[in-house]
């Protein structure tokens, strides 16, 4: 999971993964540019990590769609509320 994933370093981030063959979830307040990558191994989250919700929310995201969280990666200022263990 990367956080901040939509610019910067983080879709740098979430497109060197992808090449590697990494299955990522992607996760920023807007995923357009995430929408425009082609790949069976990515899952765009529109979310807002501000709130301890959408942080469960994210980590939830991430098990339903790939079986479990590896790796958490954070690209963004503010702070996940949520620990993954608590999910």
């Amino acid at each position: 999971m990367i956080t901040g994933a939509n610019s910067g370093i983080g879709l740098i981030a979430t497109k060197l993964f992808l090449q590697e063959g990494v299955k990522v979830v992607g996760a920023s307040r807007g995923i357009d540019m995430l929408q425009s990558i082609d790949s069976e191994n990515l899952v765009a989250a529109s979310i807002d990590l501000s709130n301890p919700e959408g942080a469960e929310s994210l980590i939830q995201t991430a098990i339903d769609s790939f079986g479990r969280l590896t790796f958490l990666s954070t690209m963004l200022e503010s702070h996940l509320f949520a620990m993954a263990s608590s999910v």
